[in-house]
């Protein structure tokens, strides 16, 4: 499975899940979803010539809690 259909489901096929069991719209960027997101720290400039994707696998393979700068839950930064 290529990590772009595991983000898919992940994301937008859970956020679709949920939706449909009543408990509130997410899982992707549309107009009324719920805003759920990390805030990650990469390594640059190790990082600078790689794309987002590339980014992201090598966070979803390597990547620890230390990379975490921020979580926003429902559109609020959490502390």
């Amino acid at each position: 499975m290529k990590l772009s259909e595991a983000f898919y489901l992940a994301t937008v096929a859970n956020g679709r899940f949920f939706a449909e069991q009543g408990m509130g719209a997410c899982g992707s960027f549309d107009a009324g979803m719920s805003f759920d997101a990390l805030h990650i720290i990469t390594d640059a400039p190790a990082s600078a010539a790689l794309t987002a994707e590339n980014q992201l696998e090598r966070f979803l393979y390597n990547g620890d809690d230390r990379q975490i700068q921020g979580r926003i839950l429902a559109g609020e930064l959490l502390k």
